[in-house]
């Protein structure tokens, strides 16, 4: 989260998206992206969606994302979406990385992430897209993710599993303050019960005690 909000502070471009360091981006992306953005220029829209690719370092296989058809479900043939119309959106993964933000609507809310937390996409998922007023979904290839990567942060198995109870605690209270549609809540309740059962099965022992009792 502190690197992205450096990054953030040096941003004078009409948008902006993440890379981690351990991901690349597709060498088209810029140019298919450009070419797609001219097709909906009519439009002024706060998130833009992308399509990344899931690569497995160990066999070398590419994967499709995990959310490929309901993407394809929101977004269908006019490749926008208004999240207060539909809100399946928030159904999407949380990754940050896959989306382009429009400078000025991260600027207007003075948007920061969490800093010194993992799973720092979690809350700003559901922020972000509850101010937004208009999503967009392009079906190209973003940036590939890598996984079994040896030293990969989200492979760790150490007390920082701990944080997924920080940041969907802070992200249901958010919701339930805003006072949005009882659905959304349930698909943060529905992410935080998958998320929190892979983060127990890929903890030592020690940890896994900690986190149920956490979660409880």
């Amino acid at each position: 989260g502190g690197a992205r909000n450096t990054g953030l502070e040096q941003v004078n471009t009409k948008y902006v998206m993440f890379l981690d360091s351990d991901d690349w981006l597709d060498i088209n992306f810029i140019k298919n992206f450009k070419q797609q953005m001219i097709k909906i220029n009519t439009e002024i829209v706060d998130i833009i969606f992308t399509m990344p690719i899931i690569y497995d370092n160990l066999s070398y296989e590419k994967i499709e994302w995990n959310d490929k058809q309901l993407f394809g479900e929101i977004f269908n043939n006019n490749k926008i979406c208004i999240p207060t119309e539909n809100n399946k959106i928030f159904k999407l993964e949380v990754s940050s990385c896959r989306r382009v933000f429009r400078t000025k609507f991260l600027n207007d809310l003075e948007f920061k992430f969490d800093e010194r937390v993992k799973y720092e996409d979690v809350y700003p998922h559901f922020y972000l897209l509850n101010n937004a007023k208009k999503c967009a979904g392009i079906d190209i290839t973003s940036f590939y993710y890598r996984i079994n990567r040896p030293n990969q942060i989200t492979s760790l198995q150490n007390e920082s599993r701990l944080d997924v109870v920080k940041v969907f605690a802070k992200s249901i209270e958010y919701l339930i303050e805003s006072q949005i549609d009882n659905e959304v809540i349930y698909y943060a309740l529905d992410m935080l019960i998958n998320f929190s059962l892979w983060c127990i099965n890929n903890s030592n022992i020690e940890i896994r005690k900690k986190l149920v009792e956490s979660l409880s």
